[in-house]
């Protein structure tokens, strides 16, 4: 079984991008990606579509907060592979005319399997789901896959994960390991990268007045999320005096995420490396010695991780 993960297929100049109107924050980090099943929906949530002389309402919509945005078609011809996927009634509208369609439907996508058993060949029962160690992106069968192309579905985009002889060269290289590297990432998987950062940082001479680590959130050049060190003293994060609270900042070693990820879904991997690297960390005990770590979002607002 080959798997795919699934993207879109993004023409600027004639497809659209939807924004939600009515949709509340806490569905949004559901659906975005999470995975948890959303047991309050309005059926009356509705996407809004700038009104151009070029619109084609593909079959896979972006939209500005990542939700999967399909048509009812897609659904109705992937139904028997899609598992425990929650499907959502939503409305599509025209911003300036108001034209309004009800043909299309968010997927939840609820099922999670684990990174082994997509390498060992365990998954045949699975077309649609996450990883355990990847609840940002949606991976897809061949199944779905050919369903997608058998009947002109647009707007679907897809990159293998591995070939089945790609898959059998893992199996016996990475046998007994409990980890496979993401090919998305590069050679080495996300918790490899970020903790090689950290490492760099907390052997660096940090002044003993720094008692809080802020990752401050930024994008880089192209548009991928970063986040910055900076060491800060004793702070009441709602204060407005933050700035003048910082100790030292290493403008020049960021942490880039080799991923294309959301804001809110870089607070969802801080929270799932943080704790690994407070076990397993080479400088674990250096870290063990902060009041707290935290999350600077581009609004200014904290978070602690």
């Amino acid at each position: 079984m080959r798997y795919y993960i699934l993207d879109h297929n993004y023409d600027e100049k004639k497809h659209i991008i939807c924004e939600p109107v009515n949709l509340d924050y806490r569905t949004d980090r559901r659906l975005s990606y999470g995975g948890a099943r959303v047991e309050k929906w309005d059926d009356g949530i509705t996407f809004l579509y700038p009104d151009q002389k070029r619109i084609e309402l593909t079959d896979y919509l972006m939209n500005v907060n990542g939700f999967n945005l399909v048509s009812k078609k897609f659904v109705r011809l992937a139904q028997e592979y899609l598992g425990n996927t929650q499907v959502l009634d939503v409305r599509i509208q025209n911003k300036q005319t108001g034209e309004c369609s009800s043909d299309y439907q968010v997927i939840n996508v609820t099922d999670f399997i684990d990174q082994d058993d997509l390498i060992f060949g365990k998954a045949e029962n699975y077309h649609i789901f996450r990883l355990i160690q990847d609840s940002v992106n949606i991976f897809i069968s061949e199944k779905i896959a050919a369903v997608i192309q058998e009947n002109g579905l647009t707007g679907f985009a897809g990159y293998e994960v591995f070939s089945p002889e790609e898959a059998e060269i893992m199996r016996k290289e990475r046998i007994g390991k409990k980890k496979f590297k993401i090919p998305y990432t590069g050679d080495k998987d996300l918790t490899e990268l970020f903790f090689e950062w950290f490492d760099r940082l907390l052997q660096q001479e940090i002044p003993t007045t720094v008692r809080r680590i802020v990752f401050e959130l930024d994008y880089d050049d192209y548009g991928y999320c970063a986040v910055k060190f900076v060491g800060t003293g004793a702070f009441d994060e709602m204060q407005e005096d933050y700035l003048c609270q910082k100790q030292i900042v290493f403008d020049e070693d960021v942490f880039i995420f080799p991923i294309e990820v959301r804001e809110l879904t870089v607070r969802e991997l801080l929270q799932m490396l943080l704790p690994e690297y407070r076990d397993e960390g080479n400088f674990k005990d250096t870290l063990a010695q902060y009041d707290a770590v935290l999350l600077k979002h581009l609004n200014g607002e904290f978070t602690f991780l």
